[in-house]
């Protein structure tokens, strides 16, 4: 089994952010405009990515293939699962 390994950074280090994870299964393209501290070229993807992802992924040499994320806490009355 391969798991994926990434690190929650705190809101000083978010410029860092190579991915960020939603809970929820749209991501639409107005949440774009909430993460302005976050790089553009961060990936917005869902659980499921992530789930798709391990699951096809080989293992490799950790270091060069990790990535950094940012946490999405959605406070809104949506379908979002938390």
């Amino acid at each position: 089994m391969i798991r994926l390994g990434a690190i929650v950074l705190k809101d000083s280090d978010r410029h860092k952010s190579t991915h960020v994870i939603h809970d929820r299964k749209e991501i639409p393209s107005t949440i774009l405009k909430d993460f302005h501290d976050i790089p553009k070229s961060a990936r917005h993807v869902n659980s499921s990515w992530v789930e798709e992802s391990a699951a096809s992924s080989e293992m490799k040499d950790i270091c060069p293939y990790a990535v950094t994320l940012a946490a999405d806490y959605c406070n809104c009355p949506c379908s979002c699962t938390h």
